[in-house]
């Protein structure tokens, strides 16, 4: 991903968003510090020499500290509306400019002031730096230039003074290889923790997915269900007609007086009513099964063409009863 530019995919674009607001959210609290080390070196310089340091120095350093305090309120107020790359530009450019004001005030301070008070400056720098070291943890480059303008102009011009100035200067050294080294650890920890959110924020989004996607297929199967029963009950209503149908068909064929003899499509008996045996005095088990021609004596050529073709046929058929009339 290209940082200077917007052009970038969905997660480094909400991996760059939540850095530059993590630096806001933190440099809005190191703000009050800033201002109290800035007010100190000021009022050493006035202690020691009874007149304020250069000017136009803290004219310029006091503009900066009101632009980077001003910036960060208006981020929080409405600059959130900004692309976020105004967003890093207006965090980082003032940070810069404060940080050219840390390179030069050493030169500005030192020559005048006592080891006591140079100590003192350092010391307020090294406090500064410990602080920064957390705070611009989210940026990288812009951090570590922060750290080293904060350190290395101090801990190079302390060398000179008497009583230990080069350990002093090698210890300010030392505490600025572990100030960047911090920074960077703290910088992989917080890209890290993000793509973790990210990983579990996506976890929980489709945990939820799933959940919605199982509850569907759950009131779809339970819809399914419904319309199966009621199709279900529409069958067993529907057969229960038809069996009672049948029943009545039965009971009209069985009580009729007139012999009626059913036959399948092979001509084969299957069924006759009593009216039958009376009539013809053969009994269901003499003719059930037997083909038809046990009863017909003939029948007409055009019968089964005829029941074939349009499903009925009449006319007359010649039976015999069981004891061989005809009739």
């Amino acid at each position: 991903c290209d940082w200077s530019s917007d052009v970038c995919s969905s997660d480094l674009v909400g991996l760059r968003s939540h850095l530059i607001h993590r630096a806001y959210v933190m440099g809005m609290g190191a703000i009050p510090v800033t201002a109290v080390a800035l007010v100190g070196v000021a009022l050493i310089y006035w202690i020691q020499h009874r007149h304020w340091l250069n000017p136009f120095g803290l004219g310029v350093m006091a503009m900066l500290f009101v632009l980077r305090w001003g910036s960060l309120w208006y981020y929080f107020s409405k600059g959130r509306e900004w692309s976020l790359q105004w967003q890093e530009r207006v965090f980082v450019v003032p940070l810069m400019l404060t940080a050219v004001c840390w390179v030069v005030l050493p030169a500005l301070v030192f020559p005048g002031s006592t080891s006591v008070e140079k100590l003192v400056m350092v010391s307020v720098m090294l406090g500064m730096a410990s602080g920064a070291t957390t705070v611009l943890a989210s940026l990288r480059w812009p951090g570590r230039i922060y750290l080293t303008s904060l350190l290395l102009p101090g801990s190079i011009l302390i060398h000179n003074i008497p009583g230990g100035g080069p350990v002093i200067a090698m210890l300010g050294f030392c505490f600025w290889g572990a100030s960047l080294a911090l920074h960077h650890k703290l910088n992989q920890s917080i890209v890290a923790s993000y793509w973790q959110g990210e990983t579990n924020r996506q976890l929980v989004e489709e945990a939820h997915a799933n959940e919605a996607e199982m509850l569907r297929l759950n009131q779809a199967l339970q819809q399914t269900q419904q319309q199966l029963r009621a199709h279900n009950d529409e069958l067993t209503n529907e057969v229960a007609e038809h069996a009672h149908k049948m029943k009545l068909a039965y009971a009209v064929v069985n009580n009729t007086t007139e012999g009626v003899l059913v036959l399948d499509t092979a001509g084969v008996v299957v069924e006759v009513n009593p009216a039958f045996t009376r009539i013809t005095g053969y009994e269901p088990a003499d003719v059930l099964g037997q083909p038809v021609s046990v009863v017909w004596q003939g029948q007409p050529e055009n019968l089964w063409p005829v029941l074939r073709e349009s499903g009925r046929w009449e006319g007359e058929i010649w039976s015999r009863r069981k004891n061989g009339r005809s009739e």
